[in-house]
């Protein structure tokens, strides 16, 4: 008959002597709506499998920093953390670097953090084969996915745009290239009164 305490004991011995303290943000989902928490890591999970192979990855709008770690524990590659918010990377240099480093001497130096604005960072957008951006797209005019090279061939966004720059996009890609939907859920849009998208301007702007 197997020991119950015998077979505890020798998963205890798995704990290691680190203790990570969850952020605010990643608290509140746990506290408040632990079922979007786990959401949010199987999306993790899912962007982590897909990228497997890939040298350099880099997540934008990275927050506490626990998705990119999450993909420095599930890949080989070198990770960057980027994020805007100076307190959201200091809260991840301190509560998740440094533990993953010490857990993980040979890959000290393989997962980073630092508060930069992506958007306005040309130089770094050639540095890497693979991105991840989720629950970030939701804060910015669009929620579609590209292909780099294909997004620079087209030249990007029209800065003429005030309004549904998107879908002129989507007008200039779809004459070239097939695009698709991906039927499943990668960021949620709360709709409130002032969205963008009830403003009489934005019905009347013509593409």
């Amino acid at each position: 008959m197997i020991d119950p305490k015998a077979q505890w004991e020798k998963v205890t011995a798995l704990n290691i002597g680190n203790n990570i303290t969850l952020g605010p943000i990643y608290s509140y989902f746990l506290l408040k709506d632990p079922k979007c928490l786990g959401f949010v890591m199987s999306r993790y999970k899912f962007a982590a499998k897909m990228l497997k192979n890939k040298k350099r990855l880099i997540e934008v709008g990275c927050g506490e920093g626990i998705g990119a770690l999450m993909l420095a524990g599930e890949t080989r590659a070198e990770v960057v953390g980027y994020d805007f918010d100076e307190t959201q990377i200091a809260y991840a240099r301190k509560n998740l670097l440094l533990p993953f480093e010490e857990q993980n001497p040979n890959d000290k130096g393989r997962l980073s953090y630092e508060a930069r604005d992506f958007a306005g960072d040309g130089e770094s957008k050639g540095a890497f084969d693979g991105l991840v951006c989720l629950d970030v797209v939701e804060h910015i005019p669009n929620g579609i996915m590209y292909r780099r090279d294909l997004l620079l061939e087209m030249g990007g966004y029209n800065s003429k745009m005030r309004h549904r720059e998107e879908e002129e996009l989507r007008k200039r890609l779809g004459e070239f290239y097939k695009i698709h939907h991906l039927r499943i859920p990668m960021y949620r849009y709360r709709m409130h009164k002032n969205n963008k998208t009830k403003e009489p301007e934005y019905k009347d702007w013509r593409i």
